[in-house]
């Protein structure tokens, strides 16, 4: 993390995707960075064996492996069954490549954090207030460049915390406060009457130090939001979100057309069972209605191996 940066033209360069997707731009400072590589087995044995290459190299192949098994037990399956449940083979099949797409996405939004991490700057501690790590009405939790929950470290929070309480939160959450907040506070206080001729000198003195005050957090709070705003639309990062959301809704998308396909024959049954017991895993046993479901679908494959071994 930099401190806030008052740079605005800098230099980018593209990173090239062989997947047909949109190029992501590396950090401006960063001009001898490799080049993003594909998600394919192939091409992350070529990638630089970095802290950022071994994060993408495992996204990317765990991504791309979950494609030939699923497509290959469709083709199977299909040969020795009904050609009557070939568009549930083709769902299956679909599904993987959604689920390898999904990955990448996901994997390339994880590259692109690290990327830009020595960029982000931390909010000022002037303008952050208590612990937190849900927005509220008047305050928002510190997030990083693709807009999750940010932790960082306190040991610099000096004016605002006691060494004892950052001793014993080494890294926090924190809400800041943003400048249209501050900016409703600043019209607030210029607008409290001064009730008495007495006290006029003292209420004076006090309004204006805590117009000072007030302020100075309102320059810090916009800088700051102009800032990352800046660094947001020039990473691309909401790009990459919008093709993670697309590629989740197609996911779910051909999921729920595998779980409402009605098999025609007993092969075609137990890929459907295959698929779903693959999907639930997380679920198997649970005391719910996921849970009978996945039940079910182990009870038939484990039929079907019984039947086999006969």
């Amino acid at each position: 993390m930099k401190a806030l940066s008052s740079k605005r033209n800098d230099p980018t360069e593209a990173a090239t995707s062989t997947s047909g997707q949109s190029p992501i731009p590396y950090p401006p400072q960063d001009q001898k960075m490799n080049k993003h590589t594909n998600s394919t087995a192939a091409a992350v044995t070529t990638t630089l064996i970095s802290r950022r290459g071994i994060l993408g190299a495992g996204l990317a192949i765990s991504a791309a492996s979950a494609a030939p098994t699923y497509v290959f037990a469709a083709h199977s399956e299909a040969a020795s069954s009904s050609a009557a449940d070939a568009p549930l083979y083709d769902l299956i099949s679909q599904f993987a490549v959604a689920q390898a797409e999904l990955g990448k996405a996901k994997s390339d939004l994880e590259w692109l954090v690290d990327e830009w991490r020595h960029r982000w700057p931390l909010a000022p501690e002037e303008i952050l207030r208590g612990v937190g790590r849900q927005d509220t009405n008047w305050h928002k939790c510190e997030r990083d460049i693709a807009g999750r929950l940010l932790e960082r470290e306190t040991a610099s929070l000096t004016h605002r915390f006691t060494k004892e309480w950052r001793e014993k939160h080494p890294r926090e959450s924190f809400h800041l406060v943003p400048s249209e907040r501050l900016a409703e506070q600043i019209a607030d206080v210029r607008s409290r009457p001064i009730r008495t001729p007495a006290g006029m000198v003292r209420q004076r003195k006090q309004q204006e130090a805590m117009l000072r005050q007030l302020e100075k957090e309102f320059e810090l709070a916009k800088a700051y939001e102009e800032e990352t705003e800046r660094l947001r639309e020039l990473s691309g990062v909401e790009d990459l979100k919008a093709r993670i959301r697309s590629a989740e809704q197609k996911v779910i998308r051909l999921q729920n057309a595998v779980y409402a396909y009605k098999p025609k024959t007993t092969a075609a049954l137990h890929a459907k069972a295959d698929f779903v017991l693959r999907e639930c895993e997380a679920f198997k046993g649970a005391p719910s209605m996921i849970g009978l479901i996945c039940g079910f679908a182990e009870d038939i494959l484990r039929l079907r191996d019984q039947e086999a071994a006969v």
